[in-house]
């Protein structure tokens, strides 16, 4: 999985996870790979649909500006889409698309 990740951020993750100590690494290369997957999903979505979806910075990831639904992308980890729910709002309308991270 490392090779989704560019040289700046594989470097960025190496000194973070140094400074953060023993047992961080696993946690942090998800949360490294997490963002890249949504990064990589909104330019897919930018390619095939020009500017229909509007990627957000809080909330749920994206919008549809043509429906006006809120997508949420999570892992297929148990109980991820109920954490997302438990946050209220406009989680609790959103659609929900999950991926799977691959063994480390």
């Amino acid at each position: 999985m490392d090779s989704l990740l560019s040289a700046a951020q594989r470097a960025a993750l190496a000194r973070i996870i140094q400074r953060s100590g023993a047992g961080s690494e696993e946690w942090l290369r998800r949360l490294f790979y997490g963002s890249k997957i949504h990064e990589l999903v909104a330019e897919e979505l930018t390619a095939s649909y020009g500017s229909r979806f509007l990627s957000n910075a809080t909330g749920p990831d994206f919008t549809d500006l043509f429906t006006g639904e809120s997508i949420e992308l999570t892992t297929a980890n148990p109980g991820a889409i109920v954490e997302h729910l438990d946050r209220g709002g406009a989680y609790m309308n959103s659609l929900y698309a999950v991926y799977m991270l691959p063994s480390p």
